[in-house]
């Protein structure tokens, strides 16, 4: 007999798009999830605190509301290089909300310039209101930190000897 080997599919995306920071601007990044009949998940956004840093956190778009579908949030909450969030929802099984919602967002601002590079999403955990398992396929964007178009010289600067300099006390 044949062996077929057990394969997990995912049912349940979780994704960011891409940033680009320059100079002193904020971005903001959506932490997104397309699920259906969601009880619960909880995820980390990790990035490099030595490039990007946050600025402010806010809960995304699911379903709050005392509701068959309503639920609450945890977070989101920075914790330095990750940001954390987590969503409960105590609606009878089958009932959750299903749909491609903003779980939370980031407002990050630029701290060192730095090539595209990869948020990771860790430590995804998400269930039905029944309370099966959900497998979530992890697809996090990137952030890109470009030089300022424009330096600010004081109008002083000019290499020239300063009128002041020769003054005597």
């Amino acid at each position: 007999s044949l062996g077929v080997p057990l394969v997990s599919a995912a049912d349940g995306d979780i994704y960011t798009g891409n940033i680009t920071l320059q100079g002193s601007e904020t971005q903001t990044v959506q932490v997104r999830i397309d699920v259906t009949d969601l009880g619960s998940c909880q995820a980390e956004l990790h990035f490099d605190d030595t490039l990007i840093d946050v600025v402010s956190v806010a809960a995304g778009n699911i379903p709050t509301a005392p509701s068959v579908s309503g639920g609450a949030y945890t977070g989101p909450v920075d914790q330095g290089d990750y940001v954390s969030c987590a969503y409960l929802n105590t609606a009878p099984a089958g009932t959750g909300p299903s749909n491609d919602f903003v779980f939370f967002s980031v407002t990050f601002r630029a701290l060192s310039v730095a090539a595209a590079t990869s948020f990771t999403i860790e430590n995804v955990v998400g269930a039905r209101t029944g309370g099966a398992a959900i497998t979530f396929t992890p697809a996090p964007g990137t952030y890109t930190v470009d030089p300022p178009t424009e330096v600010w010289v004081d109008d002083d600067w000019n290499c020239a000897e300063p009128a002041w300099a020769g003054d005597t006390v």
